[in-house]
């Protein structure tokens, strides 16, 4: 479970159900070395008056380049 902490990130997406834990996102335009596949390990759905409905997450992976 540590070598997967190896790349930890966090985002904001628009609302999207389909981002929840144990699937896997394609991050892009983050350069060569970050841009790829994570799996999601938090998802949280959020709403508030001022923003609408978003969706937070963070994903890991336990490389950097192409796999």
């Amino acid at each position: 479970a540590t070598a997967r902490r190896f790349l930890r990130r966090r985002g904001i997406a628009d609302a999207d159900a389909r981002i929840r834990v144990g699937r896997k996102l394609k991050l892009e335009g983050l350069g060569p070395l970050f841009s790829g596949m994570y799996g999601v390990v938090e998802a949280r759905h959020r709403f508030d008056l001022a923003q609408g409905l978003w969706t937070e997450f963070v994903v890991e992976r336990a490389w950097i380049g192409n796999p």
